[in-house]
Formats: C-alpha cells, sequence, structure tokens
C-alpha cells in the first residue's frame, strides 16, 4: 500500500518513481533472501530477513501494474492486468514442481543437506531479482517516454502558454 501511495504522490514530478520503487523493491529483496535461505544455523536471524522481505519488498507490485496499465491500450487493459496476474499465479504453481525436479536430479536432501539446500533456493530466488533489476528499469525508461493526455496533466505542471514546467 505504502508503494501505491508514494507512485501517486511523486509520479508527475519524476515519471521514472515507479520503476525506481519496483528496482528498490526487488534490490531490498536479494539480501533480505540471503538471510533467510543462507543463514540455516540462526532461526532469528532468518526470520528477521523474512520479516524486512514482507515489510519492505513485497511493494513491486502495485507499481508494475501502473507501468502496465498506462503503457497498455486501453481497449485491453483489462487483459493485459488478467495476463500479468495469470501469469504470477502460473509461476506461483509451476516454480516448487522445477524446485523438486532439480532437488531430485541434484540429489538434495534438505535435511541431511540444508546448507547446500538454502544455497540452491537462495539462488533460484535471488538470480529472478537480479534479472528482474533491469526489466523494470527498462519499463520505467518506456513508461516515461509514452504521451499524457492534457486532462491528466495537474494544473500547477502547466504554464499559460500551455508548455510543462519542470517538477
Amino acid at each position: 500500500m505504502g508503494t501505491g501511495i508514494i507512485c501517486d504522490r511523486y509520479d508527475n514530478y519524476n515519471y521514472m518513481t515507479k520503476a525506481y520503487i519496483c528496482v528498490g523493491t526487488t534490490l531490498v529483496s536479494i539480501p533480505c533472501c540471503c538471510m533467510i535461505y543462507l543463514c540455516t544455523t540462526n532461526f532469528y536471524i532468518s526470520l528477521s530477513g523474512l520479516f524486512i522481505e514482507y515489510l519492505l519488498s513485497t511493494g513491486w507490485g502495485q507499481p508494475a501494474i501502473g507501468i502496465l496499465a498506462t503503457v497498455v491500450d486501453p481497449s485491453v487493459r483489462g487483459t493485459a492486468v488478467s495476463i500479468f496476474f495469470f501469469f504470477i499465479t502460473i509461476f506461483g504453481v509451476v516454480a516448487p514442481h522445477a524446485y523438486l525436479a532439480l532437488l531430485n536430479h541434484f540429489g538434495l536432501d534438505p535435511i541431511e543437506e540444508p546448507k547446500e539446500f538454502g544455497i540452491f533456493i537462495c539462488l533460484a530466488t535471488v538470480i529472478p531479482c537480479l534479472l528482474a533489476v533491469p526489466c523494470f528499469y527498462i519499463a520505467g525508461v518506456k513508461y516515461s517516454c509514452v504521451p499524457i493526455p492534457r486532462s491528466h496533466v495537474p494544473a500547477r505542471c502547466l504554464e499559460r502558454n500551455g508548455t510543462m514546467v519542470p517538477g
């Protein structure tokens, strides 16, 4: 909710705000995932990483949907957002089966080899985060190039002759 409020407040001043929030929350999740999965001997460090992950890193969805809803043609906007949620859900269903197949392939047992299992899960979560950072940035650049209808521009951003005034 906090990221949505920040986006609504500052998006008129810097159109990369949504992309920066997506990048920032994704970058915060990397050390949190390392705390969660690599610290197999201290429960409290792992739990702290999970708390920070849930508190700060789950806010990328609202700005991403905002970018998607802005750059997609209004006639297919609902379909685009539905496809976005569909692929997130499908990934959430398929990923555990893929992890299980890899675990069986490499013969990892989470109970017998918690350190190696933690490294595997950490890589499985950190690598997508690293791949998402440039994607969010590129999406933000494309989003900042989308023309905005004059009716959506706040009055404080317009001069008398109709040209934009910087923030």
